[in-house]
């Protein structure tokens, strides 16, 4: 089993997309983020309160594909001792790796049995 790092980076539906063609490009601040874990209640978290999105592709990142130094990500939620940024134009697609599209309920209706029925 490999101890390699890896980080992960989570986007749109159409981003996602995108990112799968086109490799991961940085936003207009010229940043790309990304998480230091794929634990689906930090990127879950993060999905709903940041980017208010209840689905999402979610992307695994190799680092040598990273070739700036890692910066803490300044977000004030409870998800940011897992938020990362660099200052990098673009990752190469052929460093991340698809990890599929995410769904977070976030509501859902259980039927009620009453105990005499």
């Amino acid at each position: 089993m490999s101890d390699k790092k890896y980080y992960y980076h989570i986007s749109t539906f159409q981003g996602w997309l995108k990112v799968l063609q086109e490799g991961l490009k940085a936003s207009e601040d010229g940043y790309i983020y990304m998480f230091d874990t794929n634990d689906p209640s930090v990127l879950s978290y993060a999905a709903a309160n940041q980017l208010f999105m209840s689905d999402y592709g979610v992307l695994r990142i190799d680092p040598a594909g990273i070739n700036q130094p890692l910066e803490p990500d300044l977000v004030g939620e409870l998800t940011a001792k897992h938020q990362f940024r660099i200052k990098q134009e673009l990752i190469d697609k052929k460093y991340l790796k698809d990890l599929g599209m995410k769904s977070i309920v976030t509501e859902h209706e259980l039927p009620i049995r009453r105990a005499d029925s």
